[in-house]
C-alpha cells in the first residue's frame, strides 16, 4: 500500500481546496474529461515508498463514478485515488491504486463507484522508485449508471478470448506467481463463467471484485489442467481476472475464455478474503 510523504502539508491542503493539481498543463474538458499534462521529476512530493508523485482532486457525491487514465510513454504510470476519509499523510487502506490497465496495456484505470461526499484526491505517480518522465492525466465524475468512457474497457457482455503465455519477466503476485491481468466492466447480477487452461503448467484462476475481494481457483473437478470460476457479479463495476500458476516459477501457455449468461443463479466459487488489487508497497 503506498502512502504520500508530506513536507509541506499547509501547500497540501491549500491545493486540494481549491481543487487544483501539481502537473504542469490543462486542456478543456469538451469530452467529459479534465485532461492535466505533467511530469514527474526531481523535487517532487514522493511516497513513502519513493514514487515521485502529483496531487490533483475532485468532488463526488455517493454513487457517483470517478474515472481515470493516466498514460506516459517515458516511465510506467500509477494511480492511485483516496478518499475523503483518508489522511492527508500515511498509509490509508481505503485508497483505490491501479498499475497497469492490464497485461499487454501501459495505462493506469481507476472507474471507482464514490461511496463518500467530499473531496477525491488523485494521485499521479509511477510504478517504480525514482522514475521521472511526461504524463497524461485524464478524469471525470459521472452520475450513477454511467459506464467507462475511456476507449478499449471490455465489457463483460462481450465475453473474454485469451491465449498467453506466463514467462520470466511478467508481473508477479506477492508469493511469486507469474501473472498475467485482464480486466472487464460488469453490471450486478450478470452470471459470469471463467474458464483457464494449461498442458504446460498448473493454471489458476483470480477473480477480483469492485471492493477488492476475489475468488479463485485451482483445479475445477479435479483436472489439473483446468480452472474454472463461476459466479454471479455482485455490483457495478471494474472486475479483474488474474491468470496465474499454483506455484511459483511455472511458465508456459494458456487459454483463458470468459463467457456471460442472463441470469443470477450461478454458484459463487472459492469465495476468499479481502486483499488489495495491487502488490504491497
Amino acid at each position: 500500500m503506498r502512502s504520500l510523504s508530506r513536507n509541506f502539508f499547509i501547500l497540501f491542503v491549500a491545493f486540494v481546496a481549491a481543487g487544483v493539481g501539481c502537473g504542469e498543463g490543462s486542456s478543456a474538458d469538451s469530452d467529459g474529461f479534465t485532461h492535466k499534462s505533467g511530469s514527474l521529476a526531481y523535487g517532487d512530493d514522493t511516497l513513502e515508498s519513493g514514487e515521485f508523485a502529483d496531487d490533483y482532486s475532485v468532488s463526488a457525491q455517493p454513487g457517483q463514478w470517478i474515472e481515470i487514465v493516466m498514460t506516459s510513454s517515458e516511465m510506467d504510470p500509477y494511480v492511485i485515488l483516496k478518499p475523503p476519509s483518508c489522511p492527508p499523510t500515511g498509509t490509508c487502506e481505503q485508497q483505490i491504486d491501479n498499475d497497469d490497465l492490464q497485461s499487454g496495456d501501459s495505462r493506469a484505470f481507476v472507474f471507482y463507484n464514490a461511496n463518500q461526499a467530499g473531496t477525491w484526491e488523485i494521485l499521479a505517480t509511477s510504478s517504480n522508485p525514482g522514475a521521472a518522465g511526461a504524463y497524461d492525466l485524464a478524469y471525470r465524475v459521472a452520475d450513477a449508471g454511467a459506464t467507462p468512457a475511456t476507449a478499449g474497457i471490455q465489457n463483460a457482455a462481450s465475453g473474454l478470448n485469451a491465449a498467453g503465455t506466463l514467462a520470466a519477466g511478467d508481473k508477479t503476485l506477492n508469493s511469486g506467481e507469474y501473472v498475467d491481468n485482464y480486466v472487464f466492466f460488469g453490471n450486478a447480477g450478470q452470471s459470469v463463467t471463467i474458464d483457464m487452461r494449461s498442458s504446460e503448467f498448473d493454471p489458476y484462476l483470480i477473480l477480483f471484485r469492485p471492493d477488492k475481494s476475489q475468488e479463485d481457483n485451482d483445479d475445477y473437478n479435479g483436472d489439473h489442467a483446468h480452472s474454472r470460476i463461476v459466479t454471479t457479479l455482485p455490483a457495478a463495476g471494474m472486475y479483474r481476472v488474474s491468470a496465474t500458476s499454483y506455484t511459483s516459477g511455472e511458465t508456459g501457455a494458456y487459454t483463458l475464455n470468459m463467457s456471460v449468461g442472463d441470469g443470477a443463479q450461478a454458484p459463487n466459487v472459492g469465495a476468499g478474503e479481502v486483499i488489495p488489487f495491487e502488490k504491497d508497497r
